[in-house]
């Protein structure tokens, strides 16, 4: 609406979307931070809190690195570091406690959706993976594991304890999902993801975010198309593919095809 924004991130849930790309099977058979990234983009659409958490959490993050590097050379001393830590628990639980309500909510919807995907065959778990101690509070927790390992820390000269040492672990009728299913099955868990997120964010905020798919109908066999057709259908889409007949309904008016050769659009035209 013509208002200039300062930062990208004052632009995190404005327009609420969720991307599904090739790319997105990192959700399940990439890296830790991959998985970590996932519900970290989720969170900050959804709640400005949540983002001004992480960017404290992080910011503190930075700040102990430098210390860290700083007391290897003796340039500060070790009393600073107590404060640091204590800060880096405090923010470090409040980002713990808001990802696992995430993932809460995130596995009842996936699996819903993968039984249906699988026509009831596979069952789904979502397991976040932190420091816990049932019987202490989550900063105590994370508190006590950083102390304990200032001296490996120092040494390094980073953090090692925390959220962002995190992860997302995925599991299929039991079996960790990155390392035991097969690739289909890989894709299964990341439609049924991508899908669950539209859905958290429609219901968290109140309005339908924009599905963006780029060029994944190559990495989906025709059921599971089928499946994400349904979804399209009742959302607004945005598809990037080379291959427009897949997406061509004869006397569907509400659909617009955009040409794009060499960076340019060179035709545009209603369905």
């Amino acid at each position: 609406n013509e208002v200039k924004k300062e930062k990208m991130s004052d632009l995190l849930g404005v327009v609420p979307s969720v991307l599904f790309a090739p790319e997105s099977l990192l959700s399940v058979k990439g890296s830790p931070g991959e998985r970590r990234r996932i519900l970290d983009i989720v969170l900050c659409q959804m709640s400005r809190k949540y983002l001004y958490d992480l960017q404290k959490y992080n910011k503190i993050l930075k700040n102990k690195n430098i210390l860290l590097r700083e007391l290897q050379t003796g340039a500060r001393h070790q009393e600073q570091l107590e404060v640091w830590n204590e800060s880096q628990a405090k923010a470090g639980a409040t980002v713990i406690g808001e990802r696992k309500s995430i993932v809460t909510s995130l596995e009842k919807r996936m699996n819903r959706l993968l039984q249906g995907i699988s026509d009831g065959r596979e069952r789904i778990n979502l397991k976040y993976k932190t420091l816990e101690d049932e019987d202490k509070p989550l900063y105590e927790t994370l508190l006590n594991a950083i102390e304990k390992n200032s001296g490996r820390e120092i040494e390094q000269g980073s953090c090692l304890i925390g959220p962002h040492r995190d992860d997302l672990e995925i599991y299929v009728n039991q079996r960790n999902s990155r390392v035991y299913c097969s690739q289909g099955q890989q894709r299964s868990v990341a439609l049924a993801m991508n899908i669950a997120i539209l859905e958290e964010l429609e219901d968290k905020l109140g309005k339908a975010p924009i599905l963006l798919l780029d060029d994944v109908m190559s990495e989906l066999d025709e059921k599971r198309q089928r499946y994400l057709f349904d979804v399209i259908e009742k959302r607004q889409t945005i598809i990037t593919t080379t291959e427009k007949s897949k997406f061509e309904k004869p006397g569907e008016k509400m659909i617009s095809y955009i040409q794009v050769k060499d960076g340019k659009i060179v035709e545009s035209h209603p369905g």
